[in-house]
């Protein structure tokens, strides 16, 4: 099973800070104690749709999404993860809880061209933010 963003909701505005690299991450380019610009206080909203893995999950398509789904929202109510959530980095956690449904993105309009960020290099994210909403894009789709 997995998650497919579909787009992300900017909750709060953007603040950045700078500092020091804490690790070395040859894949992605980073090395310790280069500088690294990253976000503050960052509150945003994830909608996505479940995909299950037909070779997996080949029974009822519409009893495995509910099942999967209910287990997802019970776990994430107890915190308990199959693996920790964090932001781009490990070093840098998450916090995750259920949507209201209520949230509203703050009014930002940005651009940064495309993030790489699949298994399948893939670009996850089209670069552009209009109205506090990022739209996903996705092999799977």
């Amino acid at each position: 099973m997995r998650w497919l963003p579909i787009r992300l909701l900017v909750l709060t505005p953007i603040r950045y800070r700078r500092m020091p690299c804490p690790l070395d991450v040859p894949s992605i380019g980073l090395q310790r104690g280069l500088p690294l610009v990253v976000l503050e206080n960052v509150q945003v909203r994830v909608d996505a749709e479940l995909w299950l893995n037909p070779d997996k999950a080949p029974r009822d398509e519409a009893d495995n999404h509910r099942k999967y789904a209910e287990m997802f929202l019970r776990r994430l109510g107890q915190q308990k993860l199959f693996r920790p959530a964090y932001f781009g980095l490990e070093t840098f956690p998450a916090r995750l809880s259920a949507a209201t449904g209520a949230e509203q993105p703050v009014p930002i309009d940005l651009e940064w061209g495309p993030m790489p960020g699949d298994a399948f290099g893939e670009p996850l994210l089209e670069g552009v933010m209009r109205g506090g909403v990022v739209q996903y894009t996705s092999p799977f789709r």
